[in-house]
């Protein structure tokens, strides 16, 4: 493991890919927090803003998550998609994977705000 930060180019590539990384999920728990906490204004107030706020905040959401899963694709089923059919296919994939995660993540926040409503019994 050693010999691969030896390079200064290696170093670089890792440090680059980290803050990426942790950027996207520092701005997927921000926005994470925006939708729950209008989900739980929502619920709490029972005001149609707060559900506006929530679907507009949470098609937010579904846009960041896009960019991370589509635009890059990070995810290759094919070491190279020249032809338009393994373009398509792995573009199916990350769409699959981005709808995955924004349905895992709209449940996450629901637990969290059922937790927080139950707590503070609201």
């Amino acid at each position: 493991m050693t010999g691969l930060l030896e390079s200064p180019r290696a170093k670089h590539r890792l440090a680059t890919a980290l803050r990426e990384f942790s950027k996207d999920v520092f701005d997927l728990v921000r926005w994470g927090s925006f939708v729950g906490i209008t989900r739980f204004f929502w619920i709490d107030t029972d005001k149609l803003v707060f559900g506006v706020l929530y679907w507009i905040l949470s098609a937010t959401l579904l846009a960041h998550m896009s960019a991370i899963f589509l635009l890059r694709t990070d995810v290759l089923i094919f070491k190279t998609p020249d032809q338009g059919w393994k373009y398509l296919v792995n573009a199916l994939l990350n769409l699959l994977i981005c709808v995955i995660a924004f349905g895992l993540t709209l449940w996450l926040i629901e637990l969290m705000i059922i937790g927080i409503s139950e707590r503070y019994r609201i």
